[in-house]
């Protein structure tokens, strides 16, 4: 069972001038993992533009930039990776597309979690000190 993970720690397996294909299977399920996130990023774009927030309209709109760059780099690099396009289709640039987008995900979660509630608080009390203040003659 370890000797199937083996080849996972040699930087041969990652780094290496001419372009390892893929096996069927994995051509199948990154093709499907792609297509998936296009159908994500139209998904999101069109819930935003329902949405009558300006706060949540940026938020998703964070999450549509996401979706739509791990999109088009992703098809990128799954292009270069079936063309065996030397340096550029490197397994190597799999993982780092994937965390890089895995943490702008979890950052966009994070401080919409913090965001969301601030805002609606300083609105809040916004709202409560403005009440008493008179109001322009038009």
């Amino acid at each position: 069972m370890l000797s199937l993970f083996a080849p996972l720690v040699r930087p041969s397996f990652w780094i290496s001038y001419q372009v390892q294909p893929f096996t069927p299977w994995v051509h199948i399920l990154v093709g499907i993992v792609l297509l998936l996130l296009c159908a994500a990023s139209v998904a999101v774009y069109l819930y935003r533009r329902t949405l009558k927030d300006k706060l949540l309209k940026r938020i998703w709109g964070g999450a549509f930039a996401c979706l739509v760059s791990a999109s088009i780099i992703g098809l990128v690099i799954y292009f270069m990776t079936w063309q065996a396009v030397p340096i550029l289709g490197m397994r190597a640039l799999w993982p780092i597309w994937f965390v890089s987008h895995l943490v702008w995900g979890i950052w966009l979660y994070v401080s919409a979690r913090k965001l969301i509630p601030a805002a609606r608080e300083a609105e809040e009390s916004r709202r409560a000190y403005e009440k008493w203040l008179p109001k322009a003659k038009k």
